[in-house]
């Protein structure tokens, strides 16, 4: 018969063991698997708080707060970036200045004096022949009105009357200012006949 220390060193497990780390339902001492061995398998502690939600889990409080954050903070950019449907103020001022320039040329080329007419409501342009003055009704240099909500004034009045002479000079320099909420455009026409948007 085999002495019973060489049937222990004979009958050792073939995974290396740490003696006393586990306690058995008896309340004994029994050898648990150390942690580099193939068969200690790794068993999630069951969590209380996760009581009736899937192995997947769900998303916690400060996860759900975050993402409304960037949801809020994408949609306040979107609105912030999102074209006026009006239109840009900027683009009412060129269009307006293209306009009192090619009246300007108007009166050089056909060497007559041509008149400009600023009111709250709009602009338009008149030619002057036969000893009066006739508004344009067609082409480039029909009436315009200005775009809502545009507030307007020339020359810090609420309307103004320019007249361009046969070598394209104002009979007065003026500044039209268009102002929407917090937009403002400065049309600026000089004695030279110059027009500047600023």
């Amino acid at each position: 018969m085999m002495p019973i220390s060489q049937a222990r060193a004979d009958a050792s497990p073939p995974l290396p063991f740490r003696e006393g780390l586990g306690v058995g339902s008896d309340g004994q001492a029994e050898p648990v698997p150390a942690f580099g061995s193939s068969r200690f398998a790794l068993t999630p502690t069951p969590n209380p708080s996760l009581k009736g939600r899937g192995a997947e889990g769900g998303f916690t409080l400060i996860e759900l707060m975050v993402v409304v954050t960037l949801i809020g903070l994408l949609a306040a950019a979107v609105v912030v970036n999102m074209p006026d449907p009006r239109g840009r103020l900027s683009q009412a001022g060129e269009r307006f200045a293209a306009r009192v320039a090619a009246a300007r040329d108007r009166a050089v080329v056909s060497e007559r004096p041509t008149g400009l007419y600023v009111s709250a409501s709009g602009y338009g342009f008149e030619s002057y022949a036969d000893g009066r003055w006739e508004p344009m009704s067609d082409g480039p240099l029909a009436a315009q009105t200005w775009p809502d909500g545009v507030a307007v004034s020339a020359g810090g009045q609420a309307g103004a009357r320019v007249a361009f002479d046969a070598l394209g000079l104002p009979d007065q320099p003026v500044d039209v200012v268009l102002v929407r909420e917090d937009e403002r455009v400065t049309v600026a026409l000089d004695a030279s006949g110059g027009v500047v948007v600023r």
